[in-house]
C-alpha cells in the first residue's frame, strides 16, 4: 500500500467535493476519531475549498487534482455527485490513495467488478462507504434472530423528502433520483439477513415530472422458497424502516437507515401477538466508519467486496427490470476471486 501511515499514525483524509453529507456527517465524525485527520479539501470552486479549509483547520486546500497530488494525503474521500464518482476513483487509484467513496460508488455491475480490479492492480484499497452497516443496532437484531430458523419476510421501506430544485438528485443527467440514492440500503439490509441472491427480481418506477428522475421504486425478489420480499422507496414524508418475519415472530426496525449519532432506534417485537419494544443504545455509524476503513488500510488484506459486488449485480437488475418492465433474471457470479 502506497502511502499508508502505520497503525500509530492517523490515517490523512483528502476531501474530493464539499458536499452536504461531507459537511453534515463526515467531517464531524472525522474531527471525532483518534485515528483519522483532515489533511486536504478540495472543491471544484476554490473560495469555497479556502473557506471549508480555514472553518475545519485542513492544513492545505485546492481543485481535486491538488488533493491527489498532495504527499500528506493518504485516503481520499468521494462525496461528488453520483455520475463523477467513478472517474475520481481510478484517478485516486493513479495516484496510489486509499479511497472511501459514497455510495453509489458505480452505476453498473461490470463497472464494479472493473474498479475493484484496477483498484487491485494499483494495490490501493477501494470501500463504497454504506454506512448503515456500521450502526451497531442490524447485528443486535441479526443475533437476536439467530435462533428463529429461515426469514419468511422481509419487507422494508424508506422515503425521504423530495429534494429542492437544485439539488443534484433532481438532476437526471447526474444519475440522481431515489433509484441510485436510496434503494442501494434495502438492498443491503436484504443481504445482510439473508446472504443468499434471490432468482428473480422485478422493480417498478415513477418519475418525477419536472425532472425525470426516479421519484418512487417497488421491488419484488423472488427465491425458490423463502424470504418473501418486497421494498419501497421514494419522495415523501420521512421513513427508515425494515420488518423481519420469522414464522410467529415480527421484529420491526422503525428507525433503520438515517440515524443520528444521538439516536436511540426503537426496536418493535411482536410474538405470539404480543408486541414488546426495546432501546437500542445509541451509536454513531460514521465514526465506526471510519475506524472500519483506517483499519482496512493498515490491513488491506481483510477487504471483502463480495458484498459490494452483490449489491451492484441486484441494482443493475432492478434498473433493468424498470426499462424493460419485466422479471429479470439473476446470474450469481463466482465472487471468490474479488475478496
Amino acid at each position: 500500500m502506497a502511502s499508508n501511515p502505520s497503525p500509530k499514525k492517523r490515517t490523512r483524509f483528502g476531501l474530493i467535493g464539499c458536499s452536504r453529507i461531507a459537511e453534515r456527517r463526515f467531517i464531524p465524525a472525522l474531527e471525532a476519531c483518534p485515528n483519522a485527520t483532515i489533511e486536504h479539501i478540495s472543491s471544484r470552486d476554490p473560495e469555497k475549498a479556502h473557506q471549508w479549509a480555514t472553518r475545519y483547520s485542513s492544513p492545505s486546500y485546492g481543485d481535486y487534482e491538488s488533493c491527489l497530488k498532495n504527499p500528506n494525503v493518504d485516503a481520499i474521500y468521494i462525496s461528488t455527485p453520483n455520475n463523477c464518482h467513478e472517474k475520481w476513483v481510478y484517478k485516486a487509484a493513479d495516484h496510489k490513495k486509499d479511497i472511501l467513496c459514497e455510495k453509489p460508488a458505480v452505476l453498473s455491475y461490470k463497472a464494479a467488478e472493473k474498479i475493484i480490479e484496477y483498484c487491485k492492480k494499483k494495490n490501493v484499497v477501494f470501500y463504497e462507504n454504506l454506512v448503515c452497516e456500521h450502526h451497531q443496532q442490524h447485528q443486535t437484531i441479526q443475533t437476536y434472530c439467530q435462533s428463529f430458523g429461515p426469514l419468511q419476510y422481509f419487507n422494508a421501506t424508506i422515503k425521504h423528502p423530495k429534494p429542492k430544485s437544485d439539488n443534484f438528485r433532481l438532476k437526471k443527467e447526474l444519475n440522481g433520483g431515489v433509484l441510485y440514492d436510496i434503494v442501494i440500503y434495502t438492498i443491503w439490509a436484504l443481504l445482510f439477513y439473508h446472504s443468499e441472491l434471490p432468482k428473480s427480481i422485478v422493480a417498478h418506477a415513477t418519475f418525477d415530472a419536472d425532472s425525470g428522475v426516479h421519484n418512487a421504486v417497488k421491488i419484488t425478489a423472488k427465491y425458490a422458497q423463502n424470504p418473501v420480499v418486497n421494498c419501497q422507496v421514494g419522495y415523501g414524508e420521512f421513513q427508515s424502516s425494515y420488518e423481519l418475519i420469522y414464522g410467529n415472530t415480527t421484529i420491526r426496525n422503525n428507525r433503520a437507515f438515517s440515524i443520528n449519532p444521538e439516536d436511540k432506534p426503537k426496536i418493535e417485537i411482536k410474538q405470539n401477538n404480543q408486541i414488546t419494544q426495546w432501546e437500542h443504545p445509541n451509536d454513531h455509524q460514521f465514526l465506526n466508519m471510519i475506524h472500519a476503513f483506517s483499519a482496512k488500510c493498515h490491513h488491506p488484506n481483510t477487504v471483502d467486496h463480495s458484498g459490494f459486488l452483490k449489491r451492484h449485480l441486484l441494482l443493475d437488475a432492478i434498473y433493468q427490470s424498470i426499462v424493460s418492465n419485466q422479471y429479470v433474471e439473476i446470474e450469481p457470479p463466482t465472487f471468490i476471486s474479488h475478496t
